[in-house]
């Protein structure tokens, strides 16, 4: 839009030129007694021309006005590029972190889960409390709550993703 803003602003210097034809039909006149019969037909074509000689004074202005605006455009979509692609490299990271995390929690769920077997069967042998049962179900529970939210942590990097690249 600046080009074609510097564009129009440049045309303002040159002369503007215009066709025209054009075609007249005299009828009677009715007025007089008796009424005059004057048919007749006009036929014009011609060329018109017309300068601004203001624009001699002005149009420099308007055209560094105009260059200045394309160039702070042009830098303006440079600076949306970058920010767009920082945001893309920082979402993809993300992405691949959620997918470290999800691994590391089910990990975690693997331990809490032979950690709450143990412990089971402590108590169910007599050796363990009933509060480190629910201490170890707590933990157990904990782990998978975390496992489900890195899973949720995937999903929602993954919109983020297709959102900044204009996907969704």
């Amino acid at each position: 839009m600046g080009e074609h803003k510097e564009k129009i602003a440049q045309a303002e210097r040159l002369p503007k030129i215009a066709l025209f034809a054009g075609e007249y039909l005299d009828g009677p006149i009715l007025i007089e007694i008796p009424p005059i019969n004057k048919n007749f037909n006009y036929w014009a074509v011609g060329v018109g021309v017309r300068y601004n000689l203001a624009s001699l004074y002005k149009s420099p202005r308007t055209i560094r006005q105009a260059r200045i605006a394309t160039e702070q455009a042009r830098a303006q979509l440079q600076v949306t590029r970058e920010k767009i692609s920082l945001a893309m490299g920082a979402a993809e990271s993300d992405y691949h972190n959620a997918f470290r995390l999800l691994d590391t929690k089910t990990k975690s769920v693997s331990l809490a889960q032979d950690n709450y077997d143990q412990v089971r069967y402590r108590y169910e042998e007599g050796l363990a409390t009933l509060e480190s049962l629910l201490d170890a179900s707590n933990q157990l529970l904990d782990a998978q709550m975390q496992e489900v939210n890195a899973r949720m942590s995937i999903a929602y990097n993954r919109y983020k993703l297709e959102y900044l690249a204009g996907i969704i």
